[in-house]
């Protein structure tokens, strides 16, 4: 029997739903959890049954002004949804640091304003990853080994929550 081809596709918008099938049908990541944080945005493996867009072929050292093209012809709501998950995956590494809850609340605050240039499947997608996150910094924040103190790099002091915006 021949092995399923696979291809490695940018973490995007656009792949997010074959991301999310893949791990559905093998049960998460790491044992049923959507642990992504290990992931770079631009190596999400994708099985050929899948479908999509072919994998984007720029490297790290590409030709700045390929890049600038590129994102230019880019639509904005891939943008902000590739800056959002960003922010997403980084905060999901730092989870239980001070940081973390500050790139969750920076998240929800560009999220909240853009929240009405963004397709529906996008916005309900950050909405869950946010909770998820939300739910996971407040879990590991309760575990925490000694209070009060910082782990390298970490923020000084615990940020504080940004301003409810009139929509909340």
């Amino acid at each position: 029997m021949a092995e399923p081809g696979y291809t490695v596709k940018a973490l995007d918008t656009s792949t997010w739903a074959a991301l999310a099938a893949l791990v559905e049908r093998n049960n998460g990541i790491f044992g049923g959890c959507w642990c992504m944080g290990l992931y770079r945005r631009f190596a999400v493996v994708s099985d050929a049954s899948t479908g999509g867009a072919e994998p984007e072929t720029s490297q790290p050292g590409e030709d700045p002004a390929e890049y600038v093209r590129r994102i230019r012809s880019l639509p904005v709501d891939q943008v902000i949804g590739d800056v959002l998950f960003s922010l997403l995956q980084a905060a999901q590494v730092k989870v239980g640091r001070r940081d973390a809850r500050l790139l969750i609340d920076v998240t929800a605050v560009a999220h909240e304003h853009a929240r009405g240039y963004l397709p529906g499947d996008l916005t309900k997608q950050i909405d869950e990853v946010l909770g998820q996150l939300r739910m996971a910094q407040v879990s590991a924040e309760g575990k925490a080994g000694k209070p009060g103190q910082a782990e390298e790099n970490d923020l000084d002091r615990q940020p504080t929550a940004p301003p409810a915006s009139p929509a909340q």
